[in-house]
């Protein structure tokens, strides 16, 4: 296993065992055990960006301490073992890419433009702004040509490479990973108008992920505020609440952030459990556990769409009645604004196989 630091990593560690390694011993190594690693620190937060060579697979190291920084093979080789488990690889796969990685070389980094690479990734971190919570200790998944290999993304590729390790072939690496998902029916709640999602998704995944397609499949533009709760009977009071870490819970409710708290957690305990999106427009999504299917899809896919979801801003299930009333009749004092809003609602749709290839990143 050949560590090959940036001059960030190299002057966090200011030890005398860090060499240039010749182009024979990288000749010699397999490029799939080898790693480069870029120190950074945002705001208070020290980590280590890891990037393979073979794959392009990166491995963000959080929530550091200084010794873990001072061990960086140590550190690399807990953070691939976490981001292979997020990634569903069985136990087996990990322990054997972990038992090629004993012997340990550090090494300069020669290359510019992987160091470019490396500090772009620091910058997106910094760009996104996501939260980085105590708990968390990885984050995988860049997006963009410098992470994708002849147009496949690198956590696709990191599972070719597994499997060909124990197999000695790429053909149905896919079979190596079996997911636990969730067949969920997604129901707004209309008047008379049938309007509901069904999709699958990993069971693993967050309630913060759970917004985002249900925004995506939805065609919802994420510009208001949501949560989720919980309740034991269809108009009883809630039970729990599933909230944004910006948002305020309510006291005689029991309160989860979204982006801590997986699906798998709630949802096959939860008698009724509800999305409600714009607390103006008062947009509720009842959500509905259908079944649980294991297969080797490790992303959401949206299965089966019906209806039309109402524009933004309508005013409700109320204004939506009225809004489909006044496009219905050209005699209607609304229709002629009604017939323009429609026109750019409309601009908005998406098929079920365009949303399906957006989903395949998340």
């Amino acid at each position: 296993m050949i560590i090959t630091c940036t001059k960030e990593m190299a002057g966090k560690l200011k030890t005398k065992g860090i060499e240039r390694c010749s182009v024979e011993d990288y000749e010699k190594s397999d490029p799939f055990f080898n790693w480069y690693l870029h120190y950074a620190s945002i705001g208070r937060h020290e980590m280590i960006f890891a990037y393979n060579m073979a794959t392009k697979y990166v491995v963000v190291l959080l929530n550091l301490t200084k010794a873990d920084v001072k061990k960086p093979a140590d550190s690399l080789k807990a953070g691939i073992a976490k981001a292979f488990r997020n990634e569903h690889v069985p136990k087996d796969y990990i322990e054997e890419y972990l038992s090629n990685c004993k012997d340990v070389q550090l090494c300069e980094c020669q290359d510019e433009k992987i160091e470019d690479t490396l500090r772009m990734l620091q910058f997106m971190m910094m760009r996104r702004g996501d939260p980085i919570m105590p708990e968390d200790r990885v984050r995988c998944h860049f997006v963009g040509d410098p992470f994708m290999t002849d147009g496949v993304p690198a956590e696709e590729m990191i599972l070719r490479e597994l499997y060909k390790m124990r197999n000695h072939t790429m053909e149905n690496y896919s079979s190596m990973v079996q997911v636990e998902n969730y067949r969920l029916k997604i129901t707004l709640e209309l008047f008379e108008q049938k309007v509901y999602r069904i999709i699958e998704i990993p069971s693993d995944y967050s309630f913060a992920m759970l917004h985002d397609v249900i925004q995506l499949v939805f065609g919802w533009d994420n510009e208001h505020l949501h949560e989720f709760y919980t309740k034991n009977t269809p108009k009883g009071r809630w039970t729990s609440e599933i909230i944004s870490r910006n948002a305020d819970g309510m006291d005689e409710t029991r309160t989860y952030y979204e982006d801590s708290t997986q699906l798998k957690d709630i949802l096959p305990g939860a008698k009724y459990c509800v999305y409600w999106y714009d607390f103006g427009d008062d947009w509720k999504h009842d959500i509905k556990l259908q079944k649980v299917v294991v297969n080797d899809c490790r992303h959401p896919k949206l299965i089966k769409s019906v209806g039309e979801t109402p524009p933004e801003d309508i005013g409700g299930p109320y204004g939506y009645d009225r809004f489909l009333e006044a496009i219905e009749n050209e005699n209607d004092e609304d229709h002629e604004e009604m017939m323009e809003w429609k026109e750019g609602w409309e601009d908005h749709r998406r098929s079920t196989e365009q949303i399906n290839q957006i989903l395949k990143r998340y």
